[in-house]
C-alpha cells in the first residue's frame, strides 16, 4: 500500500541522522580539491554582481538606490534557487547505488541538496551584511520576517525538486531542459531590476512567480524596501503549498516506476 503524504513527511524525521550525513557529504564533495574551498560560494556571486553592475549601472545607467546591495541581494537569493534545482534534479540518478541497496524515503536526496544550498545561502549573507554596513543601510524591524521568507523559498524549491528529480530518472533530458528554462526564469524574476519596473498591465501575472515575491521580500527584510502587496504574498504561499504537496504526491505515485528506471 502506498504511503500517505503525511506518513512520508513523518518518515523523513526518523531518518534525520542520515539526512545530516548526506548534507555534510554534499558540502564536502562540492569543495573537495578546491584551493579556495567554501570561499568560492562567496566569490562567485560577487563576480556575477560586478558583471551586472558594470552592464546596468555604467553601460545602461540603470538608476536604483544602493544598486550594488540591491543587486547582490537578488543574486544570492536567486543562486539558492538555481543551485538547488541544478543539483537536486540529478539527486536520484547520482545516488542510485544507495537507493537500490538501502530502504529509506528516497525524497531525502533532493531534500539534502536543498538543505546544503540553503546552508551556503545563509553563510553567504555575511558578505551582504558587509555591503549593508558599507552603504550605511539601517536594518529595520522587518528583519524578524527573514525566517518566514526563507521557509517559503525552501518549500517552494523542495516542491519543484521533487518533480524534477523524479522526472529526470524517467526522462534524462529533464536536466538539460531545466538548465535552459532557468535562464528564462532568471529574467522573469526581479534579480537585476525592481519589480516596480514591470508594467502594471502585466504585474499581477508577473507576481504569480513565487520567486519574484521571495526576492522582493528579502529586499524588504534586509534593505528596508517595501514588501510586495499582501495579496501577492498570499498567492505565493498558496502556490508554494500547492507545489510542495503535489510534489510529494507525484513523487510517491511514481516511485515504483522510478525504481525500475534508475
Amino acid at each position: 500500500m502506498e504511503d500517505s503524504i503525511l506518513s512520508r513527511i513523518r518518515m523523513i524525521t526518523k531518518y534525520r541522522d542520515l539526512l545530516r550525513i548526506i548534507v555534510v557529504s554534499n558540502l564536502k564533495e562540492k569543495y573537495m580539491g578546491s584551493v579556495l574551498g567554501y570561499f568560492w560560494s562567496l566569490l562567485e556571486p560577487l563576480l556575477t554582481m560586478l558583471v551586472y553592475l558594470f552592464v546596468f549601472s555604467i553601460v545602461v545607467r540603470f538608476k536604483v538606490e544602493n544598486y550594488p546591495v540591491f543587486l547582490l541581494t537578488g543574486i544570492l537569493s536567486w543562486n539558492f534557487f538555481q543551485m538547488s534545482t541544478t543539483t537536486a534534479v540529478s539527486s536520484l540518478t547520482r545516488n542510485y547505488n544507495l537507493i537500490r541497496k538501502v530502504k529509506m524515503p528516497r525524497e531525502i536526496f533532493p531534500l539534502a541538496d536543498v538543505i546544503s544550498r540553503m546552508i551556503e545561502f545563509i553563510l553567504s549573507l555575511a558578505v551582504l551584511f558587509i555591503f549593508i554596513i558599507y552603504y550605511k543601510i539601517n536594518l529595520t524591524g522587518n528583519l524578524v520576517f527573514f525566517p518566514c521568507i526563507l521557509i517559503l523559498q525552501f518549500f517552494f524549491i523542495y516542491g519543484i525538486n521533487l518533480f524534477l528529480s523524479n522526472l529526470n530518472v524517467l526522462f534524462r533530458d529533464v536536466q538539460r531542459l531545466q538548465s535552459v528554462f532557468m535562464r528564462f526564469w532568471f529574467y522573469a524574476t526581479p534579480v537585476i531590476y525592481p519589480a516596480a519596473k514591470v508594467p502594471e498591465s502585466i504585474r499581477d501575472i508577473y507576481m504569480l512567480n513565487p520567486m519574484a515575491v521571495v526576492v522582493e521580500s528579502y529586499r524588504a527584510v534586509l534593505l528596508g524596501n517595501s514588501f510586495p502587496d499582501f495579496h501577492y504574498i498570499i498567492e505565493a504561499v498558496a502556490i508554494t503549498a500547492l507545489i510542495y504537496f503535489s510534489g510529494i504526491y507525484f513523487f510517491i505515485k511514481n516511485e515504483r516506476v522510478m525504481l525500475k528506471f534508475i
